[in-house]
This record gives structure tokens, sequence and C-alpha cells, in this order.
């Protein structure tokens, strides 16, 4: 395959997301910008425009018109049955419990319904992700390693501590779980749709059942008026900072189990 992106432009994109990153974190400022209604995640859309070259369109209109993998029930497991395991399993051993949220009806149901604007409102941000992860995997033929490097390296500002000892180690697990998940699915399962709407409805639907302080994160998956959201569920203390690494690890589990009947029908074929 032809390298569509040069390394070097790679380098440059995770230097200035990183570089901006930081200062911005640095400074107590959101790391995203509202736009016509639309959010952007530095790390979602600027790493797409500084590789973004003309001569990159047909590959690019390739990726709309014709995704490699059309079929939906994969995605749907990819996405509820981690969740499903995950709060099964703390029912089991009463860790968890019906919660009583505040703004139960203003916030939580009405997410429940408003999924589909939240979803169109994340399209963009997220094509722009999908097309600059394809387009780095045109850069070597190693691209399973290559995008799960890049998707980590992109996102890796988040975490940095500007405090000796506060390091979100359960963040990093995270971000290092859906990296390679996503490199997985670049490599076996180029579809920019079901990708697009399996990564985002992954994270919806856990900090809408599991509820999140961090206004950030409420602000891109959900509604921009509110600053955090208690879940529908009530966590014991004890379990709550493992909830999203272990769904993550279920999630990468079915996915890699995906990539493995998936790379054998594609052998299969040739």
């Amino acid at each position: 395959m032809e390298h569509l992106v040069k390394p070097s432009r790679l380098v440059i994109a995770v230097l200035a997301v990183s570089a901006a990153g930081i200062v911005l974190r640095y400074y107590n400022l959101d790391t995203y910008i509202i736009i016509i209604g639309f959010r952007f995640h530095i790390s979602l859309i600027l790493p797409f425009l500084i590789v973004f070259r003309k001569s990159q369109l047909t590959f690019i209109k390739q990726i709309f018109v014709a995704p490699h993998h059309k079929r939906t029930v994969l995605p749907l497991l990819w996405v509820l049955l981690p969740v499903i395991i995950v709060t099964g399993v703390l029912f089991l051993i009463h860790k968890i419990d019906i919660g009583d949220p505040d703004y139960f009806y203003e916030f939580g149901l009405s997410s429940i319904i408003d999924y589909p604007i939240y979803l169109l409102w994340n399209f963009p941000q997220l094509f722009c992700l999908f097309i600059f992860l394809a387009l780095t995997s045109t850069v070597s033929r190693k691209n399973f390693l290559l995008v799960s490097s890049i998707t980590f390296l992109v996102f890796a500002f988040e975490f940095i501590p500007f405090k000796i000892g506060n390091i979100d180690y359960f963040g990093i697990a995270s971000l290092v779980l859906i990296s390679i998940s996503v490199g997985l699915l670049i490599k076996y399962f180029q579809n920019i749709y079901w990708l697009t709407i399996s990564i985002f409805s992954i994270f919806w639907l856990h900090f809408l059942i599991f509820g999140s302080t961090s206004g950030e994160i409420v602000h891109i998956l959900f509604a921009s008026q509110y600053s955090g959201w208690d879940g529908f569920l009530e966590i014991n203390k004890w379990a709550l900072p493992y909830l999203l690494p272990a769904q993550l690890v279920f999630t990468l589990l079915l996915i890699l189990i995906s990539s493995f009947f998936r790379k054998k029908a594609i052998n299969n074929s040739f």
C-alpha cells in the first residue's frame, strides 16, 4: 500500500497535540472547543488537520463509500456485553446498587432519548480520528503497532501529572486498552461508521450508567450545561476506579476474538 502520510508528519502531529494539550491543561483550560454546536477535542481533530493533503482524497472517499466490514452484530457485542458483564459481577459481589441520582429525568432519561443527537454531534471529530488513523496505517506494514502507539500518544497528555504522585494509573490503563482495541479495529474492521459508533457508545454507555465527576467528559459525551453526573447505579468506592479498565479489558478480549476470526476469513478469501 502506498504511504499516504510521511512519518515526519506523524511526529509533528503527536508533538503539536501534546504541546497544545499540556499548555491548555497547565492553565486549566478545556482541551476541546465548541464550534456551531460541534465539540472538537484537540486529540481528535488536530492530528487530521496536520496530516491532511489533497492527494489523500481518493483514499478518504473509499473509506466512506466502501467500508470493509458491514455486519452489525459484532459492534453491538463490543459495546453491550462488557458493561453487562461488569455490572453483573458487581451485583453478585454486592458492590453496586440502584442509585438515586440528581437530574434523573433532566440528564439521565433525556440522555437516552438524545443519544442519536449526541452521536451526531461527535461524528465530525470521530470521523477525523478514524481517517487520521486509517492514513497512519498506510505508513508501515506493522500498522497495528503503529496505530495503537499513535492513538496512545495523541491522548497521553491528558494523563501527565502536574503534581508529584498525582498519577492516574487507572486512566492510563484505560488509554492503553482502548489504544490496542483501536489498533485492531483499524487493521481488521475498517468501517468508519461502526468504529465511530462503537468507540463513542462504549464510553457514553459507561459514564451514563456509572457517572462521572469530569466536566470535560460530560460536556463531550452529553450536555454542556452539566459539570457532573452521578450515574444510574451507585458504586462501592473501592470498586469505582476499576470499572472502566475492567470494562475495556472485556472489550479488548472480544475484539481480539473477533479479529482472529476476521483474519481467518480474510486469509481464506485469497
